[in-house]
């Protein structure tokens, strides 16, 4: 007899499938057979199946179910990734500004790579806006785009 038979009883699959609205190909891996299987034993057991739709709006539910403390917790980790970013741009600024005997190569190189923090910058700044967007008027992020946009202008001129 399979492993799987002994888990695939009517209270189980009504707890899990019904009550904890589990799918079949999940509820499948816990007991180890396929998700056919366990609609056939739903089946067996006349134990309704959910419409599609049902299905699909419980996956978009769970990724909806971010807490405050979650979203917050990303737009800190935004902001001080944003902060690293600006204190990198800064440090090639100055270095651009007196090349201690930089060849030309070395002042294309750090040209370059200021220009990708630059262009690294305006990523995390959309990315910040589409937040904000998101969660309108709970969170500002106007004093981190302000020094991402002086930085920016800033190294436009150099480049």
């Amino acid at each position: 007899m399979a492993t799987y038979k002994r888990y695939l009883t009517h209270n189980f699959l009504k707890r899990e499938y019904e009550e904890n609205k589990r799918s079949c190909l999940d509820i499948a891996r816990e007991v180890g057979c396929s998700g056919v299987t366990v609609h056939s034993y739903l089946k067996k057991f006349k134990i309704p199946r959910r419409s599609r739709l049902e299905a699909i709006s419980k996956k978009i539910e769970e990724k909806q179910k971010l807490t405050k403390e979650e979203k917050m917790k990303r737009r800190e980790k935004l902001i001080a990734k944003a902060n690293k970013l600006i204190a990198e741009v800064r440090l090639l600024q100055d270095r651009m500004k007196y090349p201690l005997s930089a060849t030309e190569k070395e002042q294309l190189r750090l040209r370059d790579h200021a220009k990708q923090k630059r262009l690294a910058l305006e990523k995390l700044q959309r990315e910040l806006e589409l937040d904000n967007q998101r969660e309108s008027g709970a969170w500002h992020v106007g004093d981190v785009n302000d020094q991402l946009y002086n930085i920016m202008e800033h190294t436009r001129d150099k480049s």
